[in-house]
């Protein structure tokens, strides 16, 4: 069953930052960043999976503590992927609390942390008062890889907010689309054939054998050409803190690129490009330049700083000065 990404702003832009991704056809859902969480509703909190983490400023972490809250004696396991640090920062929110009186079996949280080419994964029992559970354990990550579960791959890049600022980007699986009109030019008619037909497409298994599509006999990979659309799946990118300089966007430009939606911090406008450069953040216009950079085909602004009291409007302006798809 094909799996469909749909991302929306946890808050609003001039507020904290945070992603919620619906997975169509699935139970669960993702979260990138993890600032304040009331815009998100407890149902869905409750489907909540994974979590990554671009980095623990306090408007991007502050959030842990809600879903603790409504996930405390669930049965489940939340991953929870961030830079270097955030095994201590995770098991540092939940040594804040006094875990005496707790038998429940769940939550158990898997964090991972990222660091170049490895991620090192602790897991955090409810039942053990959070304390780590056995020795943790070293995976290997290659080409920035981090998630690939036959629904969706997950890709970070490491960016630089003097601290290092994680960089995400999560794109469906690719997907076989069948063209109708085609089906009838040939002669055929729908059926379940076609679901086996886009199950060999997407297998890879394409040969001159014949394929039986409901009675009529006709050449796997002619039967392919002629009716089948091999397409790439919805891209989301998420950019956070970081400075503007060519490293940053050479590594975004390789993270983002095709995305469908682009969602970048814009926390300050031109006038105030000195303070950007100082508290390594983004201008909306620097948004703009890495959109385009990137060939992206929309650019969501957010974390906008609240200086500008609510004037999203010039934000935008700048932005779509570099780049005209805009949010």
């Amino acid at each position: 069953m094909r799996i469909r990404i749909f991302p929306r702003l946890v808050n609003r832009k001039d507020q904290d930052p945070g992603l919620f991704i619906h997975l169509e056809g699935a139970r669960d859902a993702l979260l990138v960043d993890c600032g304040t969480l009331d815009g998100i509703p407890k149902i869905d909190l409750l489907r909540i999976s994974h979590v990554f983490v671009t980095h623990t400023h306090i408007d991007h972490f502050c959030g842990f503590d809600r879903l603790l809250r409504l996930i405390l004696g669930e049965v489940a396991t939340v991953t929870v992927f961030g830079p270097i640090g955030i095994t201590a920062n995770v098991m540092g929110k939940l040594a804040g609390y006094t875990w005496n009186l707790i038998d429940e079996e769940g939550p158990i949280f898997t964090v991972k942390e990222l660091a170049g080419d490895r991620m090192t994964v602790t897991r955090l029992r409810c039942r053990k008062g959070f304390r780590p559970e056995g020795t943790p354990t070293e995976e290997p990550v290659t080409g920035g890889l981090i998630v690939s579960d036959g629904r969706v791959k997950i890709r970070h890049a490491v960016l630089e907010h003097q601290i290092p600022s994680l960089a995400f980007s999560i794109q469906e699986e690719p997907y076989a689309s069948i063209r109708p009109d085609r089906i009838r030019s040939l002669g055929l008619k729908e059926g379940p054939w076609l679901k086996r037909l886009q199950d060999r497409v997407l297998a890879g298994s394409i040969g001159d054998e014949p394929f039986d599509a409901d009675g009529a006999t006709r050449p796997l990979a002619e039967l392919v050409d002629q009716i089948v659309q091999l397409k790439p799946g919805r891209k989301v990118t998420y950019v956070s803190d970081t400075i503007f300089n060519d490293s940053v966007c050479e590594t975004v430009a390789e993270l983002a690129r095709d995305s469908d939606d682009f969602f970048c911090e814009a926390n300050y406008q031109d006038e105030d490009l000195d303070k950007a450069r100082a508290y390594f953040h983004l201008t909306a216009r620097q948004a703009g330049l890495l959109a385009a950079r990137s060939h992206v085909k929309r650019l969501i602004l957010y974390h906008i700083s609240r200086k500008y009291h609510g004037d999203i409007r010039t934000s935008i302006q700048q932005a779509a000065e570099e780049f005209g798809r805009v949010e």
